[in-house]
């Protein structure tokens, strides 16, 4: 399978996560994660204790609209973790959006502002405690 993004998920994101039974990704929501054994492992709608390493954000995902104006989250790779953005260019049509902090930037690396105030911390795990509470 293609190499998942490696990046902090929130309960109630839409991910995917690598099924070796079906051979392909599996749409899925969170419902918590925690670390076990030094590692985070996601507890999924269908599939407890997945590895980090096997989850990925949901192309579901990148079907969310977005308006230009809006204050957004992005997932930067190279920063390793959200950032604060505002969407000025939609390309829906493509999957795409230019942002304050980025241009060409995928959809799906987009979510929502967080509604907790603590979660705009440098943490790509939005300030949750281990075991998912936010």
């Amino acid at each position: 399978p293609p190499p998942p993004l490696a990046c902090g998920f929130e309960v109630g994101d839409k991910v995917q996560y690598w099924s070796e039974t079906k051979g392909r990704w599996i749409e899925a929501l969170v419902e918590g994660f925690q670390e076990r054994d030094g590692a985070i492992v996601y507890d999924l709608n269908c599939k407890k204790g997945t590895p980090a390493d096997r989850v990925r954000p949901s192309p579901v995902a990148s079907q969310e609209r977005y308006q230009v104006g809006e204050d957004v989250e992005y997932w930067s790779a190279s920063a390793g973790r959200w950032l604060q953005a505002k969407v000025l260019h939609m390309y829906e049509h493509i999957g795409r959006c230019e942002l304050d902090v980025k241009q060409d930037a995928p959809l799906g690396r987009l979510r929502r502002l967080s509604s907790n105030p603590s979660a705009a911390g440098l943490s790509p795990w939005k300030g949750a405690a281990p075991g998912g509470a936010a």
